[in-house]
C-alpha cells in the first residue's frame, strides 16, 4: 500500500520515477512491457495515488485552465474595441 518495489534491483519506492528506471535503461513502456504490467496500473504506490488524487481535487487545475482560456478569448476582443 505504501510503497512499490522495483522489479529490476528490489529496492522499494513510493514511486518508480523515470530517473530511477533510467539506472536500468528501462523507460516507464519498456519497464512494464518487460514485466507484463498493464498500462492501466501506476507505477506508484496507493497512498502516493489518493494522495495526488486528493490534491487535484481540491486544486482542480482542470477549472483553472477553463477560466484561462475564456479570459485569453475574452482579451483580443477588448483591445480591438479600445483601438477602434
Amino acid at each position: 500500500k505504501h510503497a512499490v518495489t522495483c522489479l529490476e534491483c528490489g529496492n522499494t519506492f513510493r514511486q518508480l520515477s523515470s530517473r530511477h528506471l533510467r539506472m536500468h535503461d528501462l523507460d516507464s513502456r519498456s519497464y512494464r512491457r518487460k514485466y507484463g504490467i498493464p498500462n492501466s496500473q501506476p507505477l506508484s504506490s496507493r497512498s502516493a495515488t489518493a494522495r495526488r488524487r486528493e490534491l487535484a481535487q481540491q486544486i482542480r487545475p482542470w477549472e483553472q485552465a477553463a477560466s484561462k482560456r475564456a479570459t485569453k478569448r475574452r482579451k483580443p476582443a477588448v483591445r480591438r474595441a479600445a483601438s477602434l
